[in-house]
C-alpha cells in the first residue's frame, strides 16, 4: 500500500506504540480527549494529547506528525488501539505516499520521442 520508505516509518509508529500508555481524560459529545505517555528512555517519559471522534473516526494529536509529515503517529495509533479501531479512516492514507498513485511524470513526451522519417 505504501512506498517502501514511507512504509518503514509508518512501520516505527506502530512499533513505537508499544512504549505508550494512553488514558482517557474526558468525553463530551462523542470527543474523547486522551493523553498518551510515551516512554522515551528508562527515565524520560513524554506527555501528548490526543483528540477522537467516535462518530467521524478522526484523531488529532498535538505532535501533529500527520499534519507535517503525513503520517500518523504513535500517540494517534495508540489512541485508535485503545478505541479498537480495526481500520483507519482513509483520508490518513495519503495517495501521494501509495504505491498504486498514476503518476504524471512518468512519462514525458520528448521529440525524441516522434518517428524520423
Amino acid at each position: 500500500m505504501y512506498i517502501h520508505e514511507k512504509f518503514r516509518k509508518v512501520q516505527a509508529q506502530f512499533k513505537g506504540k508499544v512504549n505508550c500508555i494512553t488514558r482517557s481524560m474526558h468525553s463530551t459529545l462523542g470527543f474523547t480527549t486522551y493523553e498518551v505517555i510515551e516512554q522515551v528512555s528508562n527515565s524520560t517519559f513524554n506527555k501528548f494529547v490526543v483528540t477522537y471522534d467516535a462518530v467521524s473516526r478522526d484523531v488529532k494529536c498535538h505532535c501533529l506528525l500527520f499534519e507535517s509529515r503525513g503520517i500518523l503517529c504513535l500517540h494517534s495509533l495508540s489512541v485508535l488501539s485503545f478505541e479498537r479501531v480495526d481500520n483507519v479512516v482513509s483520508k490518513y492514507i495519503l495517495e501521494r505516499w501509495s504505491k498504486n498513485i498514476k503518476r504524471r511524470h512518468t512519462h514525458i513526451k520528448s521529440s525524441q520521442d516522434e518517428p524520423l522519417l
